[in-house]
Parts: C-alpha cells; sequence; structure tokens
C-alpha cells in the first residue's frame, strides 16, 4: 500500500511540473514568423511575359509595411535566390518593408516583340497584380498600394526604368546596374524620382552611350539622377552595392512621410529636399552643393547629400 501511495505522490508531482511548464511557456512571448509568399502568372494574350513568378518575404513582427524594396535580376534570370541574402533582409527589416523579388521571361512568339521588361505592356500590371494577391493571403492590405524601391540590374534595371516612367507614383527609387535600353520617355513625374544609373568602364560600348543618351536627352530637365561609372569593371554587379545601398537608406528616409500607412489607400511620396542636394561633375569628381554649383550643370550627376556626394566621387573616380 505504501508503495502504491509512493507512485501516486511521484505521477502527481509530475503532471504538476508539466502543468507548471506549460503555463511558464504560455507566458512567453512567441516571436511571429517571417513568412515567404509566392504568386505565380498566366499571361494574357497581349501580354508582353510568357511566364512570370513572383515571391515576397515578409520580415517578422511588423504591424504595418512602409514599402516595397525590389530586386530583379539580369534578363530572365530570377532574382528569387536573392531573397535569402541577408544584406537585403536587414534592409527591408529597417525599414518596415517586404522584400520583392520575381523571374520573368518574354514571349519569343511574337513577330514584333516586346519583352518583358518593358513594364508598360503587362509585366508592370502583373507586378501590381501580384501584390494585391500578395496583400490578401499575408493579410496586409497595405502590400496593394505600398511605394516601392527598385534595384535591378540589367534587363532588370530596365524594368525599373520603365515602370517608372509607365507608374511614377508608385516609385520611391529606382537604380538600373548597366542596362542598355531605355525606351520610354520620362514625364515630369518620372524626372523628380531619385534615380541611380550605372555603367561599366569595361561593358559594351552600346550599353554606355545608351545611359548617356538618355542623360543627354533629359539633363535639360534637370533629373533627380545620378550616373556612376565603375571602372574596371564589365557587365556585372560588381561593386555598386557599395554605393547602392547608402543611397537606398537615404532616399527611403527622405521619401517616406512620417506616417507612412497605404492599409487604405496609397500615400503621397514627399518630394526630396533641394536644399540638401549636391551635383558632381562626371568627368574631374569636382562636387559641391547645387545651389553654389559653378561648373556646367549639363555634365553633373545630381546626388542627394553630401555624404552621398563624397561616396560617389570615390566610386566613380577612385583615386
Amino acid at each position: 500500500m505504501k508503495k502504491i501511495c509512493r507512485i501516486s505522490i511521484v505521477i502527481v508531482m509530475i503532471i504538476c511540473t508539466m502543468v507548471m511548464a506549460v503555463s511558464c511557456r504560455s507566458q512567453v512571448p512567441v516571436p511571429t514568423e517571417e513568412k515567404t509568399y509566392t504568386y505565380t502568372s498566366t499571361p494574357g494574350d497581349k501580354d508582353n511575359f510568357s511566364y512570370a513568378k513572383f515571391s515576397i518575404w515578409c520580415p517578422e513582427d511588423i504591424k504595418t509595411y512602409k514599402g516595397i524594396l525590389y530586386l530583379a535580376a539580369g534578363y530572365e534570370y530570377s532574382s528569387i535566390p536573392m531573397s535569402y541574402e541577408e544584406e537585403w533582409r536587414e534592409l527591408a527589416r529597417e525599414n518596415e518593408f517586404v522584400l520583392l523579388t520575381s523571374h520573368m521571361k518574354s514571349r519569343t512568339e511574337k513577330d514584333a516583340q516586346i519583352e518583358y521588361w518593358q513594364a508598360e505592356h503587362g509585366s508592370g500590371q502583373e507586378l501590381l497584380n501580384a501584390l494585391e494577391v500578395f496583400a490578401k493571403e499575408a493579410k496586409h492590405p497595405e502590400l496593394a498600394h505600398a511605394p516601392l524601391a527598385m534595384w535591378g540590374f540589367s534587363a532588370g534595371g530596365q524594368f525599373n526604368y520603365q515602370f517608372a516612367c509607365w507608374k511614377p507614383e508608385r516609385v520611391i527609387t529606382f537604380i538600373a546596374i548597366k542596362g542598355g535600353y531605355y525606351f520610354s520617355e520620362p514625364n515630369k513625374e518620372t524626372l523628380k524620382i531619385p534615380a541611380l544609373f550605372f555603367t561599366g568602364e569595361e561593358d559594351l560600348q552600346r550599353r554606355i552611350d545608351a545611359v548617356d543618351e538618355l542623360f543627354d536627352r533629359n539633363i535639360k530637365d534637370e533629373p533627380l539622377w545620378c550616373l556612376a561609372h565603375e571602372p574596371n569593371s564589365g557587365h556585372e554587379i560588381g561593386q555598386t552595392d557599395e554605393f547602392i545601398i547608402p543611397w537606398l537608406k537615404e532616399v527611403i528616409k527622405y521619401r517616406l512621410p512620417q506616417k507612412a500607412n497605404a492599409s487604405k489607400r496609397p500615400f503621397k511620396l514627399k518630394d526630396m529636399n533641394q536644399s540638401l542636394a549636391w551635383l558632381g561633375d562626371r568627368t574631374d569628381g569636382y562636387i559641391a552643393p547645387a545651389i553654389d554649383y559653378k561648373k556646367d550643370k549639363k555634365n553633373a550627376s545630381w546626388i542627394p547629400n553630401e555624404e552621398l556626394a563624397k561616396m560617389w566621387r570615390d566610386f566613380h573616380l577612385p583615386q
């Protein structure tokens, strides 16, 4: 009998310990898991793409996302693996953004082929369609209206430029790394978007010429565009992110309103503070505040502030 009592006491103690453990665990905050959602498109007959897949990565513990960081790879390559890179995830976290990636291909059967990077011909709208789907799946309605900060290499940068010409109100900033085709003519709103273009010293001359010609056509309207030429670099991303990451951090900070919430409708992006802007001569690297700049502005890159101007000079014309 005593033996039975001892066993009963042990069982009761075990049960009490388990109850206490469960109770303690229930009092510890459980972190929200980071989540990824994907969307694969079915193109229409008039769309300029044969395949389009989009993916978003959502940082944890953010009540309302303020924007979208979009990464676009080179021609018909997927940028989706980039969503696992900690550098991009950290940038998304600190700005309370989601990270959007994609994989798109053109329609090769068209007689007069329109490439997928020509955003205004279907692929841009499909990106917006994907965001509407993600807004419902993630239960974050702001994703349907949130603005985009757009990074792109080669054809990805061309897509970003074309998208900014088509929907300038949705773009915080766009980056075009060593692309070669910029078909659309920008409107006044596109020219007000801070943009960063790159060329490579050892890239094909036609790509370098395409960017130079785009600047020459529009420089009279004083666009908020910066051109950085990477020495000793061909058609590659190279070291461009060393300048891109600080650029994105600064521009996002300037352009987002203090209470950026797109849960019910899009919000208006702030114009850049031109009193802080600098210009840099693309030939000799001379930099100065825009209001004091004495050289020919037709050969100048626009830069948001002094710190970035110094970084641009060191990147563009390293000593």
